[in-house]
């Protein structure tokens, strides 16, 4: 897992490559947690600057379409309280309400031949909540998509030290059609000890059964 760091540069090609409106509306958001706060969800605190994604623990969330060329789906990430951050392409809309988290494409990597890949989309989230996330995929074209989770939980310490637990999932080759809406649901704790979980909406075809 990548650790938080800055991650200006990117960020800018993002908004140069979508030049994207900013929207502050939370009512969906308010709906979304009024409907899916659960009651074994801690009333936690949220982080207060980049030392408490050691402490407190992490989210990365990668993305991105088959093509080789800017992605034909964005991905919008509500947390347990309703807040949201991510990308909508058929707005198109930015969303960024989370206390500490950024949301950015990497076009960087080449393959053997130095031809530009696919870029890939990346959502990191310090010090999150525990609960359940809900990731919505829209797309601008019919495609095919993948998502990766890296989650780490909050440090604790014993005699010997720090200890974090580490996690990964991922949903691979899913279909998704031109103007549509895919969801998926995160399942996150800081505890140590525990391993994030994705799962599919029953709605969400599998180009490819893994």
């Amino acid at each position: 897992m990548r650790l938080w760091r800055n991650r200006l540069l990117l960020a800018a090609m993002w908004l140069w490559l979508w030049p994207v409106t900013v929207s502050g509306n939370g009512r969906s958001a308010d709906e979304f947690a009024s409907r899916h706060h659960a009651p074994d969800v801690r009333d936690e605190s949220d982080p207060q600057d980049t030392r408490s994604c050691y402490a407190m623990g992490q989210l990365e969330i990668s993305y991105g379409s088959q093509e080789n060329q800017s992605p034909t789906v964005g991905l919008l990430v509500t947390d347990p309280r309703g807040r949201r951050i991510g990308y909508d392409p058929a707005g198109p809309n930015a969303w960024q309400e989370l206390p500490l988290a950024q949301a950015f494409l990497d076009c960087a990597d080449q393959d053997a031949n130095g031809q530009p890949q696919a870029c890939t989309g990346w959502i990191q989230i310090c010090g999150p909540l525990s609960g359940t996330y809900k990731l919505e995929v829209v797309a601008s074209e019919n495609s095919e998509y993948s998502i990766e989770v890296s989650a780490v939980s909050r440090q604790k310490r014993d005699e010997n030290g720090f200890h974090t637990t580490e996690s990964r999932v991922n949903a691979r080759n899913l279909a998704i059609r031109k103007g549509s809406q895919n969801k998926l649901f995160l399942e996150y704790s800081r505890e140590p000890g525990s391993k994030v979980a994705l799962t599919p909406s029953e709605n969400t075809p599998l180009a490819e059964k893994q």
